[in-house]
C-alpha cells in the first residue's frame, strides 16, 4: 500500500472510529504522520521532483494526521503546522493553508 492510500485508510478509521479504536490508532498515526512528512522532504531535496504538486499535498496529510493524533496546540503538532503555514506566505497562499484550517476546524 502506497502512503497516500495508508493515509486514506487511516483518516477513515480514525474519524469513523470509537474512542477506543482511536486510542489504538495513536502510534501508528504517529508514525504515519512522520513518513508523510520525510517523503514530502525528500522530493523537496531531489532536483527531479523539488517542484512535485505532490510536496504540498503530503505535508498537508502529514499535518491532518499529526493534528488527530497529537492535538489542537501540542508542541508536537508545531512541526507540521509550521510546513503548512509555510505556504501561507506564498502569493497567493496555497489552497492547503485553508483546506487545513477547515479540517482543524471540524475535527476540534
Amino acid at each position: 500500500m502506497n502512503l497516500v492510500e495508508e493515509y486514506k485508510q487511516f483518516l477513515g478509521r480514525f474519524l469513523n472510529g470509537t474512542i477506543t479504536e482511536r486510542s489504538a490508532l495513536l502510534e501508528r498515526g504517529k508514525d504515519l504522520a512522520n513518513r508523510l512528512s520525510s517523503k514530502s522532504i525528500s522530493l523537496c531535496y531531489s532536483k527531479a521532483t523539488e517542484f512535485s504538486p505532490d510536496i504540498e499535498r503530503l505535508f498537508l496529510y502529514a499535518a491532518k494526521v499529526a493534528f488527530l493524533v497529537y492535538g489542537k496546540g501540542s508542541p508536537a503538532l508545531e512541526p507540521f503546522e509550521r510546513d503548512i503555514f509555510y505556504y501561507k506566505n506564498i502569493k497567493p497562499p496555497s489552497t492547503i493553508v485553508a483546506e487545513y484550517e477547515d479540517f482543524c476546524a471540524k475535527n476540534t
